[in-house]
Order: C-alpha cells, then sequence, then structure tokens
C-alpha cells in the first residue's frame, strides 16, 4: 500500500503524521510525504526553505521506527496545491491520501477555493481528511 501523507507544517499536519504512521503500521504500507507550493515564482521562491524545513521534519518524524518514507516537494506549475497533490496521487499510484483539514468560511473558500475539497472531490484513490 502506498500513502500519501500531505503535509504542511501545521498543527492538524501533526495528525496527518500520526495517522500516516498508523496506517503503514497496519498495513505495511509505504509513506510519500508532501508539500505544494503555491503564488507567483517569487511567492514560491520566499517560501522554498520554509517547506523544505517541515518536509525535513515530515521524513525525520515518519521514518523514527526505521519505515521508509520519500518526500516531494511541488512548484505550483499554475496549479493550485490541491491540482498538484492529486496529479501526484496518480501518478505515484497512490492507494491513500492523508490530508489535514481547517475550517474556512464559506467567504474564504469562494475567493481562494478549498485546497481539501478538491482533493476530496478529485483524487484518484480514497481520501482521509483530519481536522
Amino acid at each position: 500500500m502506498k500513502i500519501l501523507v500531505c503535509y504542511d507544517g501545521s498543527e492538524t499536519g501533526e495528525k496527518t503524521l500520526d495517522l500516516a504512521i498508523e496506517y503503514a503500521k497496519a498495513f505495511n504500507g509505504d509513506l510519500l510525504a508532501a508539500t505544494a507550493l503555491e503564488g507567483d515564482p517569487q511567492e514560491q521562491l520566499h517560501n522554498l526553505e520554509h517547506a523544505e524545513q517541515i518536509l525535513d521534519y515530515a521524513r525525520v518524524y515518519l521514518t523514527s521506527d526505521d519505515r521508509k518514507c520519500e518526500a516531494r516537494l511541488l512548484p505550483a506549475n499554475n496549479l493550485s496545491a490541491g491540482n498538484n497533490l492529486v496529479r501526484l496521487a496518480g501518478e505515484v499510484k497512490a492507494d491513500l491520501m492523508i490530508i489535514g483539514i481547517k475550517k474556512t468560511s464559506k467567504v474564504g473558500k469562494l475567493l481562494t477555493g478549498s485546497n481539501a475539497q478538491q482533493i476530496i472531490l478529485e483524487a484518484p484513490c480514497p481520501v482521509i481528511s483530519i481536522k
């Protein structure tokens, strides 16, 4: 089983890492941690160091019990974070995605969209969302 855990460094993200470990142990799964950058190239460059740090943290956290874990940083490439993560799930043939969600107002979703909603609706595999 290949488990794609979408990690953003938030408190909810910590819960996604814990659940990913549980599923990997239960199903002898391989782990792939990913985070996706958003915004224009200048904004992505500004956020690159932070994104690399949170991915390094996820990799160390997920391999604490000697389990193998790959980590990927996804540049925007004119796609939303949700699109990039769904595309990655298809490319690696993920069997499960684990994402963290946070409450957003209806106006916020209208203005910025919802990456979580996009992932849940378009993913090529089952998705577990944690809040």
